[in-house]
């Protein structure tokens, strides 16, 4: 199992106590065996680099943000990027991570300090490096969305194999953007999780709670973030004053919130979007299958007609090849009549092809209410599935 780390510092500057550069620090990959994880976290937390896993949640002094196989570690003046590149297992089969785009990255980074620029958040660098992360991830997101868009326009002309890849796609798409908006949801049901994502807020609070157990004369205990124990609960009932924070938890959420809302509709068009390639799959389907459907019906009437013939070629045989013409005087024929007008031929011919054609229509007529009750079903089975669906 192998990781690729790519370390960011961030520079600050001190003329306008904002953060104007985020420089790359080159590393090398790493495998499990090393144990060259970034320094200062947890062993439980190190997990989550080896498994697909979504989830934003504070530490005491740092932040951890793994969206799939790639985890974000926030620092005060630092972010570690470690993507897992082999080990991935999927169907049991081993496949390779995507390497981690460092351009686009900072990019994202520079896109919002300048969306930060105006207002106080700009102070925080944890603050700006989750929400780089977030933009990144969303821009990720909103290509990958426009890829399947671009199909929507060439649906005429796709395949339908080309179709069902697409379709892949997009579940995986609607699968990624899911997890987010499940992550953005765990974390908006703790304020204290929410606060914590400022690591001012951190020692804010751990102040506060040594004043209160002072008052109390209670033990300290240090508070703790993430996944507890049930013993290890934090108390809900702590009041939350915006007074006893340096960012306000309605700033954060506000901050956060349009990442929220941005990947919801993602969401939300990824699945419109595959509700149109799955329509146009079953309308392409539909024709090949109308197609073939009367093409195997003309060979099932054409097979039907070959047989009246048989029955009309099994009486010639039986009675003599002369039988439909009663010009030949000599031999002549065991039906044959007494004179050669025609209405004696026509009726002669009639006899002879009346049980080819009764043959014909009924069983015409049993082909046809098959299909008809085919038809139904098929019908009957398309409606259910789309219900179910």
């Amino acid at each position: 199992m192998t990781f690729s780390v790519y370390s960011f510092k961030c520079t600050q500057n001190i003329h306008t106590d904002t953060f104007s550069s985020l420089k790359l620090i080159p590393n090398e990959p790493i495998t499990e065996s090393q144990r060259a994880y970034p320094v200062g976290v947890s062993k439980a937390d190190l997990k989550l680099f080896q498994h697909d896993v979504t989830t934003i949640e504070p530490r005491d002094k740092y932040v951890i943000i793994s969206i799939n196989y790639t985890s974000y570690i926030v620092k005060r003046d630092c972010l570690t990027v470690v993507v897992l590149n082999t080990g991935m297992s999927k169907g049991g089969a081993t496949c390779n991570g995507e390497k981690f785009d460092c351009e686009a990255f900072e990019r994202a980074y520079n896109e919002e300090v300048k969306s930060m620029y105006d207002t106080e958040l700009r102070k925080y660098a944890e603050l700006l490096c989750i929400g780089t992360i977030l933009r990144h991830e969303v821009t990720q997101l909103k290509g990958s969305l426009e890829k399947a868009q671009e199909l929507i326009t060439q649906l005429s002309k796709a395949v339908p194999d080309d179709l069902k890849k697409s379709v892949e796609n997009i579940n995986s798409l609607v699968g990624q953007a899911s997890s987010v908006i499940n992550a953005f949801k765990y974390l908006f049901d703790d304020d204290l999780e929410v606060l914590a994502l400022c690591f001012e807020n951190q020692v804010s609070r751990r102040k506060k709670l040594e004043r209160d157990n002072a008052l109390t004369n209670l033990p300290f205990h240090f508070p703790k973030y993430g996944i507890q124990t049930d013993s290890e609960t934090s108390d809900s009932s702590e009041s939350i004053s915006d007074e006893d924070y340096p960012v306000p938890l309605d700033a954060i959420l506000t901050f956060l919130e349009k990442y929220y809302f941005e990947v919801q509709s993602i969401g939300s068009t990824a699945i419109i979007l595959k509700q149109k390639i799955t329509d146009a799959i079953f309308f392409r389907q539909l024709q090949l299958d109308t197609k073939r459907n009367f093409f195997l019906g003309l060979d099932a009437v054409l097979g039907i007609i070959s047989c009246g013939c048989l029955i009309v070629t099994g009486v010639g045989n039986f009675f003599g090849a002369n039988i439909l013409n009663p010009w030949n005087a000599s031999p002549r024929g065991p039906l044959s009549t007494q004179n050669d007008s025609f209405p004696d031929i026509v009726s002669v011919s009639l006899c002879i092809a009346c049980p080819a054609i009764i043959f014909i229509i009924i069983n015409l007529l049993i082909l046809y209410y098959i299909m008809q009750k085919n038809k139904k079903e098929i019908r009957m089975q398309d409606l259910i599935s789309q219900f179910k669906s």
